[in-house]
């Protein structure tokens, strides 16, 4: 870029100095047809060279405009990061004296139901990933079709349905990610559908649980029993006895609480319990 500046300056002072009479005295000067012929021809090259000069310098001159104004904005970007940055360390800093200054002033009942909710948290935190493996297992199957069975036999009332509640133990209001099935103590659940047995466990949460997978993404959990009839691997049919309804776990009476997911996500498992339509994957 200096180069190609120091070299136009100079053509610009010598044209100048030489005047605007410069190129036809040149021409005029020529000594025969041939000679005013060489000499328009290095001429016009001249110009084109000086044209282009030009034309050059006006371009970097541009591109550095452009690079100067890029390296602005980025500066500037950055600068708004940091300020964004501080006011983010801010606000934590303020939440944290806040919640602390709020668990201060929790009774020690409080304080046992936030302890119970973080606990019960971490609890579903680790079902949620459990059931995520499963499904990924099970993701490039095929689903097995046919229709769901009801999943407690002879007993049908819902003592909790799926959607938003206010949780009978934690007393908060979340999300009911099943349906609850009032049943006795000791009565069976079975499998709604085909599937393997993918965990059968207790968990401090769920209690005694077991999840099947179905093939195609989808799975089912059963879950608060007081045994655990069928173990991991195995085989299952639509109808088998897989476990024994109970109050294991975050329960307040015995029942069974079931679940259908797809994909790890769940849906409202009524309709599909309930219908002969099935699920379709």
């Amino acid at each position: 870029m200096n180069i190609k500046n120091g070299l136009l300056e100079r053509r610009l002072v010598n044209t100048y100095k030489a005047g605007q009479t410069q190129y036809l005295d040149v021409l005029l000067s020529s000594e025969d047809i041939i000679d005013f012929i060489s000499k328009y021809y290095y001429i016009g090259k001249m110009i084109e060279y000086d044209e282009s000069l030009i034309d050059s310098v006006a371009s970097e001159k541009k591109e550095v405009e452009e690079t100067k104004e890029q390296l602005e904005k980025s500066r500037q970007n950055l600068k708004t990061c940091k300020d964004n940055q501080k006011k983010v360390e801010i606000l934590l800093e303020n939440a944290k004296v806040v919640r602390n200054s709020y668990i201060n002033q929790l009774t020690e009942d409080e304080l046992k139901i936030a302890e119970d909710i973080e606990l019960y948290q971490s609890e579903l935190d680790l079902v949620e990933i459990e059931i995520l493996l499963a499904t990924m297992e099970g993701v490039d199957s095929q689903f097995v079709g046919g229709t769901f069975a009801w999943p407690a036999p002879g007993y049908y009332t819902i003592t909790s349905s799926y959607g938003m509640r206010f949780h009978p133990v934690i007393k908060v209001y979340r999300t009911h990610t099943g349906m609850d099935i009032g049943a006795p103590m000791g009565s069976y659940a079975i499998a709604a559908n085909d599937g393997i047995v993918t965990t059968s466990t207790y968990s401090n949460s769920y209690g005694n649980m077991i999840i099947i997978d179905h093939g195609g993404g989808v799975t089912t959990l059963y879950a608060h029993g007081s045994e655990l009839l069928a173990q991991v691997g195995d085989i299952v049919k639509r109808g088998d006895a897989i476990m024994k309804v109970g109050s294991t776990g975050w329960s307040t009476g015995p029942h069974l609480h079931f679940e259908i997911r797809i994909n790890g996500t769940t849906i409202d498992p009524y309709p599909y319990v309930t219908s002969t339509t099935g699920i379709n994957q």
